[in-house]
């Protein structure tokens, strides 16, 4: 409902979230589609609002020798905006650095009010993710704390081997920078 979000209740909502794909990704399954779409907020009877990820639909089990799986090369599944380059490119071993990717895409669009990567058609926005670099958050809102941003810019690294190395890892850089900052995210 918001067109962007403090840091704080980005923080709020996503890093529960976080830790369900932690999880998931512990038991061999990568999401391969997250989305704002796919995290419901599920209403407390406290009044509070619980993040839930939902649709697993399009979930993958990992080969539990490599870390990745193997998808038919040329196969594109998940939603073009928020598909991590390998992702959009077809590429055969994809892992749970796609999901971090995503989340990275989420995280940037809570901040900025957009996804980095948008375009007339999905080819235009899976082209833009395969070969541009977006604007690193704080440069777009100055008031996001530059530790965020830099953790959000390494989820969106462009090779999977470059960004955070598993979930928790993304997870621990974000909580590292709220503990770093001043009030803006010690609420």
């Amino acid at each position: 409902r918001k067109e962007r979000l403090e840091p704080v209740m980005m923080l709020e909502l996503l890093l529960p979230v976080m830790n369900a794909l932690e999880a998931a990704h512990a038991a061999g399954i990568v999401h391969r589609d997250l989305k704002p779409d796919n995290i419901f907020l599920a209403r407390q009877p406290s009044g509070e609002a619980k993040p839930t990820l939902l649709d697993f639909g399009i979930a993958k089990l990992l080969d539990t020798r490599g870390g990745s799986f193997a998808t038919n090369t040329g196969s594109i599944l998940g939603t073009p905006a928020y598909m991590a380059p390998e992702q959009a490119g077809g590429y055969k071993d994809q892992g749970p650095a796609i999901d971090v990717w995503a989340m990275g895409i989420i995280a940037y669009e809570c901040l900025v009010g957009s996804p980095p990567f948008t375009g007339s058609s999905p080819a235009h926005v899976m082209l833009r993710i395969m070969t541009e670099t977006p604007p690193a958050v704080d440069t777009l809102v100055p008031e996001v704390p530059e530790a965020v941003a830099r953790a959000i810019e390494m989820a969106l690294a462009r090779t999977p081997a470059e960004r955070h190395q598993g979930m928790a890892a993304f997870r621990s850089a974000l909580r590292a920078a709220a503990v770093r900052q001043p009030a803006c995210l010690q609420a």
